[in-house]
């Protein structure tokens, strides 16, 4: 596939063609291992509706949430044969980096800033590889959905060119910079380059 239209906003290209990444990740080669199955969390999107939807979340500013603090955006493998990566988001206390951490093995912990933004960048960019579990997780009973099929290696790179590109500021207040809207209002989405 080629690159996004939308990499021009970002501080540095993909080293790698574009891959579309989930936030759970089981390797399609790698034999099942006890009760986790993974399906596709919906239907694949084009790279045109993926691009739309990163814009629209750019220009839809911040979220009332995301209070501009620093976090965390953390990786995690699934054990046993699987070759997954996980970027949780951490809406309770069960799914909180640290309750995850106790049941798959950490990968990489990146810092940031508008870590709620760089996650939601990020989930989109890789929404077209996102797995589901297909039954609940026998630890927990939860169906996870934030599974991707992606190296952690990829993974680590789309959440730090996003945490390199909210460092250069790209917010006045809640709302993106109006240079940052003419940048973005120049990509011409599902255009390649």
């Amino acid at each position: 596939m080629s690159p996004s239209p939308l990499a021009a906003i970002q501080p540095t290209p993909p080293p790698t063609p574009r891959l579309i990444l989930s936030t759970i990740v089981a390797a399609t080669n790698a034999p099942a291992s006890g009760p986790h199955t993974f399906a596709p969390y919906i239907k694949v999107r084009s790279l045109v509706d993926i691009d739309t939807d990163i814009r629209d979340l750019l220009l839809a500013g911040l979220d009332p949430k995301d209070t501009g603090r620093s976090g965390w955006v953390y990786g995690f493998r699934f054990p046993a044969a699987y070759t997954i990566t996980a970027l949780p988001k951490p809406y309770s206390a069960h799914d909180s980096p640290d309750a995850v951490a106790r049941q798959h093995r950490g990968v990489f912990r990146v810092p940031t800033r508008y870590y709620l933004l760089v996650e939601g960048l990020v989930h989109l960019e890789l929404d077209g590889t996102r797995r589901r579990e297909t039954v609940p997780c026998p630890k927990c009973q939860v169906r996870h959905i934030e599974w991707f099929e992606v190296d952690a290696a990829v993974a680590r790179h789309k959440v730090e060119a996003w945490r390199d590109w909210v460092g250069r500021e790209p917010f006045e207040g809640r709302v993106l910079k109006k240079e940052w809207v003419a940048r973005l209002r120049m990509v011409k989405i599902g255009q390649e380059g």
